[in-house]
C-alpha cells in the first residue's frame, strides 16, 4: 500500500480519536476563545485544535516513515514544535505577536536549514554559492510568510486546516497531472 495514503489514514484517524480529549482538556485549562464584538460565535470555543492535528501527524509520521526521509521529515516535525509551542503560548496570551514574527517563524525556518531542507529555485536556473545563498534566503521567507499568513487566518474555528488541507489536495492533483 502506499506510504502516503498511509500516513494520511493514521494521521486522520489518530487526529479524530485526540480531538475530544484535546477539547476537554482545553476546556479544563481555560483555553477557549470567548464571544465578542468582532467573534461570530455566541458561546465559548475551545481552543487547542491544531494540538490534535499535530498529535495525529507524528503519529502518523512514526508509524509510516523510515530512513533518511524520516531525518528530514523530523527536521520539519522539530520546526512546526517551536511553531505550535509559540501558538499555543499565544493562544494562552503569553506572547507579543511580534516574538512570532520576528523569533519563532524564523527560528523553524532555520530548524528546517539545518536539517539541509531549502527551497532549490534559484540553484536550479544558476550554479554557484550565489545561488545557495538566495535559496536559503526564500526559505527564510517562504517559511516566515506561510506561517504568518496562517496566524492571521486563525481566527476562526477550522478555518486553517480547511485551507491546509484545501491546499494539500491542490498540490497533489497537479503534481499528477
Amino acid at each position: 500500500m502506499n506510504a502516503g495514503l498511509i500516513a494520511f489514514t493514521v494521521a486522520l484517524i489518530a487526529s479524530m480519536g485526540i480531538t475530544v480529549p484535546v477539547r476537554q482538556l482545553a476546556l479544563r485549562v481555560g483555553m477557549v476563545d470567548r464571544p465578542g464584538p468582532r467573534k461570530v460565535h455566541l458561546q465559548p470555543i475551545p481552543l487547542l485544535g491544531g494540538l490534535a492535528i499535530y498529535c495525529g501527524v507524528l503519529i502518523a509520521l512514526l508509524v509510516s516513515m523510515d530512513g533518511p526521509a524520516l531525518i528530514q521529515v523530523l527536521g520539519i516535525y522539530l520546526g512546526a514544535t517551536l511553531v505550535a509551542v509559540v501558538g499555543i503560548l499565544d493562544d494562552r496570551g503569553l506572547l507579543h505577536h511580534q516574538i512570532k514574527l520576528f523569533g519563532a517563524m524564523p527560528a523553524a525556518a532555520v530548524i528546517l536549514l539545518a536539517t539541509g531542507i531549502r527551497a532549490q529555485v534559484f540553484s536550479s536556473i544558476w550554479p554557484g554559492t550565489a545561488s545557495i545563498w538566495a535559496d536559503t534566503a526564500l526559505t527564510l521567507v517562504w517559511v516566515v510568510g506561510i506561517t504568518a499568513s496562517f496566524s492571521i487566518l486563525d481566527h476562526m474555528d477550522g478555518l486553517c486546516a480547511g485551507i491546509a488541507a484545501v491546499a494539500n489536495g491542490s498540490e497533489q492533483t497537479q503534481s499528477r497531472g
